[in-house]
């Protein structure tokens, strides 16, 4: 699979490039309110929030974060479009990770603990995101537990789906082990 880089272009949104109190870009009803992580913030500290934010643009095969990137980003949440992450195999090929709607968030990683991230994410369709500074991030997790809390569950969930992966993959290596030994000793 082909990466294109591409530059990001910030959406003309309102006068600072924020998004609006009242909803998303373009006065469209969307804004953080669309994400689960937000879920439960009283109005005025979403909008809080939300002005805190820049509203960005992109087109399919636009690159939005990369490991190669020189500074940490924000957090990421899709508010419109869909968005896949990927990392680069040893073969040089793209592995699919994660395909991302609208409501999902990405970036968490780099945002805490102020690291490049490790994964590809381009936009699969025209999409538009909400990018939260990494500070701002960081402040929202200490001032709001319920946030913090939802965070860590989803890290969870992360890890042990993981763990699967990997066990699996242990799987397959100690099958493949054992059919080429089966194949060894069938030749002799």
């Amino acid at each position: 699979m082909s990466t294109r880089k591409a530059g990001v272009s910030e959406l003309p949104v309102q006068d600072s490039g924020a998004l609006s109190s009242t909803g998303g870009p373009f006065g469209s009803p969307v804004g953080l309110a669309v994400c689960d992580l937000f879920r439960g913030l009283v109005p005025d500290r979403l909008a809080d929030l939300e002005s805190r934010c820049r509203c960005l643009a992109n087109r399919p095969g636009d690159i939005i974060v990369s490991p190669s990137a020189a500074v940490p980003h924000g957090v990421y949440v899709v508010l419109a479009g869909w968005v896949e992450v990927v990392i680069v195999n040893p073969n040089g090929d793209d592995v699919m990770l994660a395909q991302l709607g609208p409501g999902a968030h990405f970036g968490e990683f780099a945002a805490i603990d102020g690291r490049p991230g490790s994964v590809t994410v381009r936009a699969r369709t025209a999409t538009v995101l909400a990018e939260i500074p990494p500070e701002v991030f960081r402040l929202l997790l200490r001032d709001e537990p319920a946030v913090a809390l939802r965070l860590m569950e989803r890290l969870v969930r992360l890890v042990r789906s993981l763990d699967v992966r990997v066990a699996l993959l242990q799987d397959s290596h100690d099958q493949a082990r054992m059919l080429h030994r089966e194949l060894v000793l069938a030749t002799l």
